[in-house]
Protein backbone atom coordinates (compact mmCIF):
# COMPACT_ATOMS: atom_id res chain seq x y z
CA UNK A 1 0.00 0.00 0.00
CA UNK A 2 2.93 2.70 0.93
CA UNK A 3 4.33 1.50 -2.41
CA UNK A 4 2.03 2.14 -4.78
CA UNK A 5 1.06 5.44 -2.54
CA UNK A 6 4.89 6.71 -2.69
CA UNK A 7 4.72 5.39 -6.56
CA UNK A 8 2.11 8.04 -7.12
CA UNK A 9 3.52 10.75 -5.15
CA UNK A 10 6.55 10.40 -7.16
CA UNK A 11 4.56 10.26 -10.43
CA UNK A 12 2.79 13.93 -8.94
CA UNK A 13 6.33 15.28 -7.94
CA UNK A 14 7.97 14.50 -11.41
CA UNK A 15 5.13 16.21 -13.60
CA UNK A 16 4.63 19.29 -11.25
CA UNK A 17 8.57 19.67 -11.20
CA UNK A 18 7.97 19.39 -15.25
CA UNK A 19 5.35 22.30 -15.51
CA UNK A 20 6.96 24.25 -12.57
CA UNK A 21 9.89 23.85 -15.08
CA UNK A 22 8.10 25.08 -18.21
CA UNK A 23 6.18 27.95 -16.70
CA UNK A 24 9.84 29.28 -15.28
CA UNK A 25 10.88 28.74 -18.71
CA UNK A 26 8.60 30.36 -20.34
CA UNK A 27 8.88 33.67 -17.64
CA UNK A 28 12.82 33.79 -18.39
CA UNK A 29 12.48 33.62 -22.20
CA UNK A 30 9.37 34.74 -22.49
CA UNK A 31 8.70 31.86 -25.16
CA UNK A 32 5.05 30.04 -24.90
CA UNK A 33 4.77 26.70 -23.46
CA UNK A 34 5.33 24.68 -26.62
CA UNK A 35 9.04 26.60 -27.02
CA UNK A 36 9.74 25.81 -23.14
CA UNK A 37 9.33 22.31 -23.77
CA UNK A 38 10.85 21.50 -26.56
CA UNK A 39 14.04 23.51 -24.74
CA UNK A 40 13.41 20.92 -21.61
CA UNK A 41 13.15 18.08 -24.46
CA UNK A 42 16.49 19.00 -26.02
CA UNK A 43 18.68 19.36 -22.92
CA UNK A 44 17.81 16.29 -21.68
CA UNK A 45 18.42 14.47 -25.30
CA UNK A 46 21.86 16.35 -25.21
CA UNK A 47 21.08 18.47 -28.71
CA UNK A 48 22.19 22.37 -28.47
CA UNK A 49 19.15 25.00 -29.21
CA UNK A 50 19.57 25.62 -33.22
CA UNK A 51 17.29 28.00 -35.13
CA UNK A 52 15.07 26.55 -38.07
CA UNK A 53 17.41 28.76 -40.32
CA UNK A 54 20.44 27.00 -39.50
CA UNK A 55 19.23 23.47 -38.88
CA UNK A 56 21.64 21.36 -41.01
CA UNK A 57 19.32 18.37 -40.78
CA UNK A 58 16.66 20.85 -42.48
CA UNK A 59 19.07 21.43 -45.55
CA UNK A 60 20.40 17.84 -45.60
CA UNK A 61 16.64 17.03 -45.84
CA UNK A 62 16.33 19.68 -48.83
CA UNK A 63 19.03 18.53 -50.68
CA UNK A 64 18.63 15.00 -50.46
CA UNK A 65 14.96 15.09 -52.28
CA UNK A 66 16.08 17.64 -54.85
CA UNK A 67 18.81 14.51 -55.36
CA UNK A 68 16.44 12.02 -55.71
CA UNK A 69 14.11 13.83 -57.84
CA UNK A 70 16.49 15.46 -60.47
CA UNK A 71 18.87 12.61 -60.62
CA UNK A 72 22.77 12.24 -59.05
CA UNK A 73 23.97 14.13 -62.46
CA UNK A 74 22.17 17.30 -62.92
CA UNK A 75 22.38 17.35 -58.69
CA UNK A 76 26.68 17.04 -59.08
CA UNK A 77 26.16 20.02 -61.73
CA UNK A 78 24.03 21.97 -59.08
CA UNK A 79 26.82 21.26 -56.67
CA UNK A 80 29.71 22.35 -59.03
CA UNK A 81 27.50 25.29 -60.30
CA UNK A 82 27.23 26.44 -56.73
CA UNK A 83 30.71 26.94 -55.73
CA UNK A 84 31.27 29.63 -58.58
CA UNK A 85 28.70 31.74 -56.40
CA UNK A 86 31.01 33.98 -54.74
CA UNK A 87 29.54 37.68 -55.16
CA UNK A 88 25.82 35.63 -55.27
CA UNK A 89 22.87 34.33 -53.15
CA UNK A 90 23.75 30.58 -52.32
CA UNK A 91 21.26 28.48 -53.81
CA UNK A 92 19.57 27.70 -50.27
CA UNK A 93 18.77 30.17 -47.57
CA UNK A 94 16.84 32.29 -45.27
CA UNK A 95 15.93 35.32 -45.52
CA UNK A 96 13.10 38.26 -43.43
CA UNK A 97 10.95 40.03 -46.50
CA UNK A 98 9.68 42.66 -44.45
CA UNK A 99 8.46 40.89 -41.15
CA UNK A 100 7.82 37.36 -43.02
CA UNK A 101 11.05 35.34 -43.15
CA UNK A 102 11.22 32.41 -46.01
CA UNK A 103 13.55 29.60 -47.19
CA UNK A 104 14.44 30.31 -51.34
CA UNK A 105 15.78 27.10 -53.07
CA UNK A 106 16.93 27.66 -56.30
CA UNK A 107 17.05 24.29 -58.96
CA UNK A 108 16.48 23.87 -62.31
CA UNK A 109 13.77 21.84 -63.59
CA UNK A 110 13.13 19.96 -66.64
CA UNK A 111 9.26 20.03 -67.22
CA UNK A 112 6.38 20.57 -64.50
CA UNK A 113 5.81 17.63 -63.42
CA UNK A 114 9.51 17.66 -62.01
CA UNK A 115 8.41 20.94 -60.71
CA UNK A 116 5.37 19.73 -58.70
CA UNK A 117 7.76 16.89 -57.10
CA UNK A 118 9.91 19.19 -56.33
CA UNK A 119 8.03 21.63 -54.85
CA UNK A 120 5.70 19.11 -52.79
CA UNK A 121 8.86 16.96 -51.08
CA UNK A 122 10.67 20.06 -50.22
CA UNK A 123 7.11 21.88 -48.52
CA UNK A 124 6.46 18.86 -47.00
CA UNK A 125 9.94 18.59 -45.84
CA UNK A 126 9.72 21.84 -44.36
CA UNK A 127 6.51 22.14 -42.72
CA UNK A 128 7.69 18.43 -40.65
CA UNK A 129 10.65 21.06 -39.48
CA UNK A 130 8.07 24.15 -38.92
CA UNK A 131 6.56 21.57 -36.73
CA UNK A 132 9.37 20.50 -34.84
CA UNK A 133 10.09 23.67 -33.96
CA UNK A 134 6.47 24.38 -32.57
CA UNK A 135 6.21 26.97 -35.58
CA UNK A 136 2.79 27.43 -37.05
CA UNK A 137 2.89 24.82 -39.86
CA UNK A 138 1.18 27.35 -42.73
CA UNK A 139 3.33 28.69 -45.86
CA UNK A 140 3.43 30.62 -48.37
CA UNK A 141 5.36 29.31 -51.89
CA UNK A 142 5.94 30.31 -55.40
CA UNK A 143 8.11 29.94 -58.00
CA UNK A 144 10.59 32.66 -59.40
CA UNK A 145 13.63 33.50 -61.64
CA UNK A 146 17.43 34.36 -60.10
CA UNK A 147 18.13 37.90 -61.40
CA UNK A 148 21.92 37.09 -61.43
CA UNK A 149 21.88 33.85 -63.20
CA UNK A 150 18.36 33.24 -64.55
CA UNK A 151 17.79 29.69 -62.40
CA UNK A 152 14.28 29.23 -61.14
CA UNK A 153 13.60 29.64 -57.05
CA UNK A 154 11.12 28.54 -54.93
CA UNK A 155 10.31 30.90 -52.43
CA UNK A 156 8.43 29.68 -49.06
CA UNK A 157 7.85 32.42 -46.61
CA UNK A 158 6.79 30.74 -43.35
CA UNK A 159 5.77 32.15 -39.65
CA UNK A 160 7.50 31.38 -36.34
CA UNK A 161 5.34 34.74 -34.31
CA UNK A 162 2.00 35.36 -34.07
CA UNK A 163 2.47 38.11 -35.57
CA UNK A 164 3.99 36.82 -38.58
CA UNK A 165 1.31 33.82 -39.19
CA UNK A 166 -1.26 36.68 -39.22
CA UNK A 167 0.88 38.95 -41.86
CA UNK A 168 0.99 35.60 -43.72
CA UNK A 169 -2.14 34.69 -43.77
CA UNK A 170 -2.93 38.34 -44.75
CA UNK A 171 0.01 37.53 -47.66
CA UNK A 172 -1.96 34.56 -48.94
CA UNK A 173 -5.16 35.89 -48.84
CA UNK A 174 -3.82 38.83 -50.90
CA UNK A 175 -2.63 36.36 -52.97
CA UNK A 176 -5.69 34.72 -53.56
CA UNK A 177 -7.43 37.57 -54.46
CA UNK A 178 -5.03 38.79 -57.33
CA UNK A 179 -5.07 35.14 -58.63
CA UNK A 180 -8.99 34.87 -58.76
CA UNK A 181 -9.18 38.50 -60.88
CA UNK A 182 -5.88 37.36 -63.29
CA UNK A 183 -8.15 34.23 -64.24
CA UNK A 184 -11.38 35.97 -64.12
CA UNK A 185 -9.84 38.56 -66.34
CA UNK A 186 -7.86 35.76 -68.57
CA UNK A 187 -11.49 33.35 -69.02
CA UNK A 188 -13.30 36.90 -70.41
CA UNK A 189 -10.56 37.25 -72.71
CA UNK A 190 -11.55 33.51 -73.91
CA UNK A 191 -14.75 34.68 -74.09
CA UNK A 192 -14.52 38.17 -76.36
Amino acid sequence: MYLILFLLLAVAAVFGGYYLLVHIIQLFTGCNKNEAALKIQRFFNGTTQTDITTDMQLKEKIWTAVENIIGEERFKQLEKYSKTLINSKPLLYFEKNSIIPFLSLSVEYKDDNEKKKIESAVCKAFENHLMLYNYPTIINYEWGVRKDDGIPFLKIDYATTKEQENSLKKLMKTNRIINQDLIDESEDKLYE
